[in-house]
This record gives C-alpha cells, sequence and structure tokens, in this order.
C-alpha cells in the first residue's frame, strides 16, 4: 500500500496522447479475502483506479454485497468483451 499513491502520481504525471497514463489505464486493486479467519471471499474490498480511456469514471465509494466476479464481469463489459458470465457472477455490477 505504501507504493500506491507514488506509483498513482507517476501515472498521473505521464503523458499518454492527449490524457495522462492514470486517465487511459484502469488499475483494479483487491484483497483475495475479506476475513482471513474464515477464509472468506465474499464482499471483498475493491478499488477501480484510472479512467480505462473515458470508460470509466472515478471519485465513487460503491458498498455492494456479493461476490468480486461481478465487477470483474462489468470491467469485462467496459472493454467490450460480450462474456456472459464469470466465475460464480450473477450479473453486471451497476457502477
Amino acid at each position: 500500500m505504501q507504493c500506491l499513491t507514488p506509483f498513482l502520481a507517476k501515472l498521473k504525471s505521464t503523458p499518454d496522447g492527449d490524457a495522462s497514463l492514470l486517465d487511459n489505464t484502469l488499475i483494479f486493486w483487491a484483497s483475495n479475502m475479506s476475513n482471513g479467519n474464515l477464509h472468506s471471499h465474499k464482499a471483498v474490498p475493491n478499488m477501480l483506479i484510472g479512467g480505462a480511456m473515458g470508460r470509466h469514471r472515478g471519485g465513487q465509494h460503491i458498498q455492494r454485497t456479493g461476490t468480486t466476479a461481478n465487477l470483474l464481469l462489468k470491467v469485462l463489459h467496459m472493454y467490450g468483451i460480450e462474456q456472459e458470465s464469470v466465475g460464480d457472477s450473477t450479473g453486471e455490477l451497476t457502477l
């Protein structure tokens, strides 16, 4: 985590076409468990960072229940990959 802020600052300060590298990137930052004692993979904290070339609007805190796979399915759809499901997804997460 100590490296995340300087890394994002470097991406933001790096030009990439008419925008910054951060504007044209999407980073999925997550843990593999929400509760290490229970080894639970439900309600895992995640972050989507970056603009994804205009496909992602940041500055939001969205709290949802369910599987991370719904978020991963949303990311695929953001990039035009029309996958029906990912893992145990139940549908695309609405951002």
